[in-house]
């Protein structure tokens, strides 16, 4: 078992989460926000180049990306914490 299912089965076992566990669940989405932090690119000023090799399509000469920001994985953060609704 992963540390995010220790927590979840302790919250849903329990209905408690501690102070430890929070922090973890805040760094865990803060890395993964760092990690789709958005670069500029042609069609757009702000895309994610984690996103976008993910999707098989890689920067252009230029160093350039197409992949539109927020995406797919800031989206659903987003989305999961009530944010951009």
């Amino acid at each position: 078992m992963n540390r995010l299912e220790e927590i979840k089965a302790v919250f849903d076992s329990q209905g408690l989460v501690t102070n430890a566990d929070i922090a973890a669940l805040v760094a865990a989405l803060e890395a993964a926000l760092a990690l789709h932090k958005p670069e500029g690119g042609p069609s757009d000023p702000a895309c994610c180049p984690i996103c976008v090799d993910e999707l098989g399509m890689f920067a252009d000469e230029l160093g350039m990306f197409a992949e539109a920001y927020p995406c797919p994985t800031v989206t659903a953060i987003q989305s999961a914490l009530g944010e951009g609704e």
